[in-house]
């Protein structure tokens, strides 16, 4: 008896882990290259969930090196792919560069963290 119970835990365990692990992408991140000191901005990204498991509550954040940041949880459908629209205000003029990321819920690992980032860099000019 105290086999067939150790053979469940173990199984239970190996979907257990098998479930907690997932691959999230960041897919795309589209800006347009020159951008006006002062005023709003699109920034289009792309959400990729490569996984079999709906997700709610992944972190996403846009930073961009002029201090801004926006930090947002998504749900993300499982094997979808969605487009998040950020406004983005350029508070500093010159070469600046934009991230944008995803990270799964607490508690559940990616199991590929390098297409959890995007990288793009702007042009801030005044008007």
């Amino acid at each position: 008896m105290k086999s067939l119970a150790l053979i469940i835990f173990m199984l239970l365990m190996a979907v257990n882990s098998f479930a907690q692990e997932v691959d999230l992408a960041v897919a795309e991140l589209n800006v347009s290259e020159r951008v006006i000191l002062g005023q709003k901005t699109n920034i289009d990204v792309v959400l990729e969930n490569k996984s079999d498991a709906d997700l709610n509550g992944c972190l996403f954040k846009v930073e961009a090196t002029d201090e801004a940041k926006v930090e947002q949880l998504v749900v993300l459908p499982k094997n979808a792919r969605q487009r998040v629209e950020i406004k983005w205000i350029p508070q500093k003029e010159g070469k600046l560069s934009l991230k944008a990321s995803i990270s799964p819920p607490d508690g559940i690992k990616d199991k590929d963290e390098s297409n959890n980032q995007a990288h793009q860099e702007v042009q801030s000019v005044a008007r």
